[in-house]
Order: C-alpha cells, then sequence, then structure tokens
C-alpha cells in the first residue's frame, strides 16, 4: 500500500471504514471510531428503519457497497459512467434486501 501511495507517478486513494484518535489506540477495539460521516449514515439508518445504534452499521454499508460494486448487472449498467466518474452507491429502502445483500458482501469480502 505504501508503495502505491507514496509514488508520485501515480494517483492513490485510501478512506479507511474505521479511524483512531490516536497511535496508542490502534490495538484497543474501544478506540475504534467508523470514518463515515455521521449524518450520512444517520439518514442511511433511518431510511432502512434500523434503531438498533451505530454497531456493526459501518461495516454493513462497506459489506452492502462490496455486493452493488462487484454485481455484474451494476456493472453493465453503468459502465459508461464507470468510465468517467466515481461509482455511485444506490441505497436500498428495504432492510431485508439491505441484509441480504450486506451478507454476501460480506462473504466476497471474506474470500
Amino acid at each position: 500500500m505504501e508503495t502505491k501511495c507514496g509514488e508520485a507517478t501515480t494517483q492513490s486513494a485510501l478512506f479507511p471504514l474505521y479511524r483512531f484518535t490516536s497511535v496508542d489506540q490502534l490495538a484497543l477495539e474501544a478506540g475504534r471510531q467508523s470514518n463515515l460521516s455521521a449524518p450520512v449514515v444517520s439518514d442511511w439508518q433511518k431510511r432502512l428503519g434500523r434503531k438498533d445504534g451505530l454497531g456493526s452499521f459501518p461495516q454493513d454499508i462497506f459489506h452492502y457497497a462490496y455486493a452493488v460494486f462487484h454485481s455484474p448487472c451494476y456493472r453493465s449498467r453503468y459502465a459508461e459512467f464507470l468510465k468517467i466518474d466515481f461509482p455511485r452507491l444506490p441505497l436500498t429502502g428495504h432492510l431485508e434486501l439491505f441484509r441480504h445483500l450486506a451478507r454476501l458482501g460480506g462473504e466476497l469480502v471474506a474470500l
């Protein structure tokens, strides 16, 4: 990772799912904070009807995004847009579909 990000001839972007307030907290689970915008996460939770707090929700969003972006239907439908712009993540309003895709995305991440 540091080779690609430190190289001046290429463009790289990193977006960590979690952040830590200090180096000393890297080993502690309690020091981990979501790197996702709180208003965005809150909006997603409202749209999905989730009331169970933040918990694993940032990871659920990551797994959902992983599943959507690896979908052949998504890739073929938005192929032209993906050539010129960043991918857009459509959010379903159906909690069960979100959970199903997050589970599938989690399986892909585990592979």
